[in-house]
């Protein structure tokens, strides 16, 4: 096929596999910029959780310690309860992003 469209126009075949190998390092750019941001994003998140529990421990701990025990163990719990509950809630959807896409590389055509 390459040597019909050099027939036509010379110099066409090599503008052709050029520009494939440009789409091909632009795709793979793209692919690691996503991958990078993906990292930065889930560090970020880590961290946020990691204060937000430090946080919530500390006020908890401060109002119980100002006798209120029951509320201090309100705002420490359901702070570390809602943190668990997103965390699993993501690594679930990871988990099942990673079988579709096993799924997709089984069977391409999606039959």
């Amino acid at each position: 096929m390459l040597k019909q469209y050099e027939a036509v126009l010379e110099g066409a075949a090599n503008r052709i596999i050029l520009m494939a190998e440009k789409q091909s390092a632009h795709r793979q750019d793209l692919e690691r910029r996503v991958v990078v941001s993906d990292i930065h994003k889930s560090y970020w998140g880590l961290v946020a959780a990691f204060v937000l529990a430090l946080a919530s421990t500390v006020c908890g701990s401060l109002v119980a310690d100002h006798g209120q025990p029951w509320a201090g163990g309100a705002i420490a719990t359901a702070t570390v309860v809602a943190l668990v509950t997103v965390f699993l809630k993501e690594t679930r959807a990871r988990r099942e992003e990673r079988v579709e896409k096993a799924k997709h590389l089984l069977d391409p055509g999606g039959k």
